[in-house]
């Protein structure tokens, strides 16, 4: 990783992944939920930070930031949205795989 350009808010950073890793932010992209690959790593790395002590200030940049956009790619294409019992299956399921590792 090579830091490329930084300005006062923001640090432009170049990633070298493996071919599978970089496959998948491409898919993810892909799906319509994510404008860019930016915004996808850029979402893993501010969700990160919710398992962290809650601290109110990070929370709100996320709910302004990643919840706004995420509520925006919903309503251009409210298909891509999930049911609530899909979001609850999805929990269960990663409760569950949790629990067997």
């Amino acid at each position: 990783m090579s830091v490329a350009t930084q300005s006062e808010e923001t640090m432009q950073l170049t990633l070298t992944l493996p071919k599978v890793v970089a496959q998948h932010l491409h898919d993810q992209v892909a799906t319509g939920l994510y404008a860019n690959e930016r915004e996808y790593v850029e979402s893993i790395l501010l969700s990160e930070t919710l398992f962290d002590p809650i601290d109110e200030s990070v929370l709100t940049h996320w709910i302004n930031t990643e919840g706004v956009r995420r509520l925006r790619a919903m309503e251009a294409n409210p298909e891509s949205a999930l049911t609530a019992k899909e979001v609850f299956d999805f929990l269960e399921d990663d409760a569950v795989g949790s629990e067997v590792a």
